[in-house]
């Protein structure tokens, strides 16, 4: 795990040069994905700065009540016209984050929002006085077309776990349906997370592409463990759209052989592909 806070630099700062100094030394950022799938051209629309806030601290640039403020722009109800998706932390008196909103801001003027608890619970307050670790705030990261309906959905950071060596994000994918901003589910009805990004020693990522032939596009979620060893596993799952359900109708595993360290073809699966946007 890493400590909450190192010298007198706040967290964010170090998580964001943490990251640029990745993409310097990490020969993946500029390699193919482990499907032969050359790598998109980045985001048009990527994250703005401030959802690097790292957490664990209180927001930085609190104005009327509200702080630690994501955004990313997309077309969420089909019109053409640029939409903007939003998280802000609601603060209390001490800076920390008392409540999360996560709503879009359509072209003409009107607000959509999702319903309150998404966030995840260790993302709002002050850590414990003894507390050594943190653990990452939400963040909305981009928007894409997921289904391929015309309509883009929000790329959102729920939550960040920080552990020894590097943190493991977890994502869900939001659309506009009925006034609100509503999560995918899985089959079960549960809110569909997954993984972007990773450790040294497992990881994850996402692709769309009509893998099953039948002219629609599905979801794939990979991921690898074991990635320190020589012979790292990996394990793919393709789901299909049924309404705002995603049912897994397909899933393989297997093993590869580590070539040096870092690997390109390991940190492949670290990714998201979908509708142009690459991260």
């Amino acid at each position: 795990m890493i400590p909450r806070r190192l010298g007198a630099k706040p967290l964010h700062v170090l998580r964001t040069l943490a990251m640029v100094l990745l993409c310097l030394i990490a020969p993946a950022c500029q390699q193919s994905d482990p499907e032969g799938v050359p790598t998109a051209a980045p985001s048009p629309s990527p994250a703005t700065p401030e959802a690097y806030y790292g957490g664990g601290d209180p927001c930085p640039d609190i104005k009327d009540g509200i702080g630690c403020r994501s955004s990313a722009s997309g077309d969420f109800d089909g019109d053409g016209e640029a939409d903007e998706l939003r998280v802000e932390a609601v603060t209390g008196d001490d800076g920390f984050p008392s409540s999360w909103r996560l709503f879009a801001t359509f072209a003409s003027g009107r607000d959509v929002e999702a319903r309150g608890g998404w966030w995840t619970e260790q993302s709002v307050g002050a850590p414990p006085e003894s507390a050594d670790w943190w653990i990452g705030y939400p963040a909305a990261v981009a928007a894409f077309d997921v289904d391929g309906d015309g309509r883009d959905e929000g790329f959102v950071k729920i939550v960040e776990h920080v552990l020894h060596g590097g943190s493991v994000p977890d994502h869900s994918l939001f659309r506009v349906k009925g006034g609100r901003l509503k999560p995918l589910e899985d089959e079960n009805g549960n809110r569909f997370e997954f993984v972007v990004g990773g450790l040294p020693s497992y990881g994850g990522g996402l692709r769309c592409r009509d893998r099953v032939g039948d002219e629609a596009r599905e979801l794939i979620t990979v991921r690898v463990e074991n990635a320190v060893y020589p012979t790292p596993r990996w394990m793919r799952s393709v789901y299909v759209f049924r309404g705002d359900r995603l049912f897994r109708v397909g899933r393989s595993t297997g093993t590869m052989k580590r070539q040096g360290f870092p690997d390109p073809k390991i940190d492949a699966f670290y990714k998201l592909r979908c509708d142009g946007v690459s991260l």
